[in-house]
């Protein structure tokens, strides 16, 4: 799920090669087997690949945090719609003020 995630955000600032094969094995759930045959080489450079193009999409992450930021905004959001559902009108404004002010 978190790859996903990081895909994402981040998976057009991937290669070609790299968006292909993060899809092959997070997208459509292949192999590394089934993945190496299919492209013609070695499980081992399927695997390889992979753990190149996933920290690519972690250095990214690290530099940007838009991931990070979203899931804390999409909290935020949560605890608005429960303040909101229960009434706590200060409350969610306080809510809606601090995410005008990220």
């Amino acid at each position: 799920m978190h790859v996903a995630a990081l895909y994402d955000f981040y998976g057009q600032l991937l290669t070609e090669r790299q968006r292909e094969l993060i899809e092959l094995y997070y997208l459509n759930d292949l192999s590394l087997g089934e993945i190496a045959e299919d492209q013609g080489i070695s499980r081992q450079a399927v695997h390889d690949q992979l753990h190149r193009a996933e920290g690519a999409l972690e250095h990214y992450e690290a530099t940007l945090g838009l991931v990070a930021r979203h899931l804390e905004q999409q909290k935020a959001l949560q605890e608005l719609q429960s303040r909101l559902n229960q009434g706590d009108v200060e409350g969610a404004r306080e809510i809606v003020r601090s995410l005008l002010r990220e």
